[in-house]
């Protein structure tokens, strides 16, 4: 386990409540999907699945038959494992590994998904550049990530107390995925 402000520690300790403090992520993950081609999706990669919460969007939807859910977080993907125990007739593979090394075939997926997990990711092109490799040709990448200005109020009051948390703006500002970035 890292130190108290590293990341990935934060989310293995915050693992079992992560999902009530995420309801606005979860919202997000309802909309990415329904905006998702309709056509089924046998293979599903969930790329920083976090508790798997996009992923069981993506199956409510119906013809998931196996799901490769990536996570640095253990016991993230424990919660996850629960969520998926209810769905005997999808098979799951839940890898405790980096988002640049899923070790998932060239090709594999009919849609790779990313749900508020880029901004954290320390090297986001080449995560990006392993999403595009494991989806199949004509399959779906679907990410959802936080714009420019996604938190505006909320950073411009932290500016305002300035220094520290002055930083935690700036920290939030930094996370910002903007659309220029992310066509590029």
């Amino acid at each position: 386990m890292g130190t108290a402000n590293d990341p990935a520690a934060s989310f293995d300790r915050s693992a079992i409540a992560y999902e009530q403090l995420v309801a606005l992520n979860r919202a997000g993950s309802r909309r990415l999907v329904a905006a998702l081609p309709d056509e089924p999706f046998a293979r599903v990669v969930d790329v920083g699945c976090g508790t798997g919460f996009a992923t069981m969007e993506v199956v409510a939807r119906g013809g998931v038959r196996e799901v490769v859910g990536v996570d640095p977080s253990r016991p993230m993907l424990d919660v996850f494992a629960g969520h998926l125990a209810a769905l005997p007739d999808v098979t799951a593979d839940l890898r405790a590994v980096d988002a640049v090394s899923t070790g998932v075939a060239d090709g594999w997926a009919d849609l790779v998904i990313c749900t508020m997990a880029l901004h954290w990711m320390p090297d986001r092109p080449a995560a990006i550049r392993e999403m595009a490799r494991v989806v199949r040709p004509g399959g779906v990448v679907a990410i959802l990530a936080p714009g420019e200005g996604h938190d505006r109020p909320t950073v411009d009051l932290l500016h305002a107390a300035g220094p520290p948390l002055s930083r935690l703006g700036d920290s939030i500002v930094s996370n910002e995925i903007t659309l220029g970035w992310l066509s590029a």
